[in-house]
């Protein structure tokens, strides 16, 4: 398959890069738009997006920022595309990120050939930025703004390159929850018997269940989180 990557130079979108032997787009070292080849590909996997709204710019441009990009990789030709979005949708209330995910949904789905949403919680993988609940997975102790009932769940990059190699293959289309179950940060820590000095801000991952269609196709969906992530943070982030 010849596939695309948005977002290559970290995180999934650089796994994904190296597993499918992609053809890279990195918005972050400023590549133009008009530098990706349009030759037209098998499958366009979108990763790049900004997590917060970049200082000095207001919330309507940072909308139109991302919904600028996903415009540009929509036009480009393509039998699949797929979208990495996040379960932070499904939250009760929406940051400018969350939102902004939303915005990209709606006009994947819209102009996308052959579109599928992915919609995971906190993703594993050896390029990924190490935050509290990975620390708090490594036995550190803070202290950390993160309150004890915040929850994550697990899931890999492996995972998601998984999925889509099957969903693909299939021609699979759709918005899926990409998810396992969740754990609490004290959940974490007591099975290291630690003793964090945790702080007062409450992120909840939304306690949903994985969308069937991902789970007939990747059933370890079902698996417990905290043990694999428990595992994974041991022999590879360690």
């Amino acid at each position: 398959m010849t596939v695309l990557v948005s977002g290559s130079s970290s995180g999934l979108g650089a796994y994904l890069k190296d597993h499918f032997q992609a053809t890279p787009f990195d918005r972050s070292i400023n590549q133009p738009a008009e530098t990706i080849p349009d030759g037209g590909y098998s499958t366009i996997i979108h990763c790049a997006f900004s997590g917060n709204v970049p200082e000095g710019m207001t919330e309507e441009d940072y909308y139109a920022q991302n919904l600028k990009l996903a415009e540009t990789l929509l036009a480009l030709p393509h039998e699949h595309f797929v979208f990495i979005s996040s379960v932070d949708v499904l939250a009760p209330e929406l940051n400018a990120y969350a939102k902004s995910k939303l915005q990209v949904e709606e006009l994947v789905q819209q102009k996308a050939t052959n579109p599928l949403i992915l919609r995971p919680g906190l993703l594993f993988g050896t390029h990924m930025r190490q935050g509290q609940a990975v620390r708090v997975l490594k036995g550190e102790t803070g202290p950390f703004s993160l309150a004890a009932n915040s929850t994550f769940t697990y899931l890999n990059y492996q995972d998601i390159a998984a999925l889509i190699e099957k969903a693909t293959a299939a021609n699979s289309t759709g918005t899926w929850v990409v998810k396992r179950s969740c754990f609490t940060l004290s959940e974490a820590a007591d099975s290291l018997s630690t003793q964090p000095q945790w702080g007062g801000y409450a992120y909840t991952t939304a306690d949903v269940e994985p969308s069937a269609e991902a789970v007939a196709l990747l059933p370890s969906l079902k698996e417990e989180a905290l043990p694999l992530a428990q595992a994974f943070v041991k022999n590879h982030l360690a």
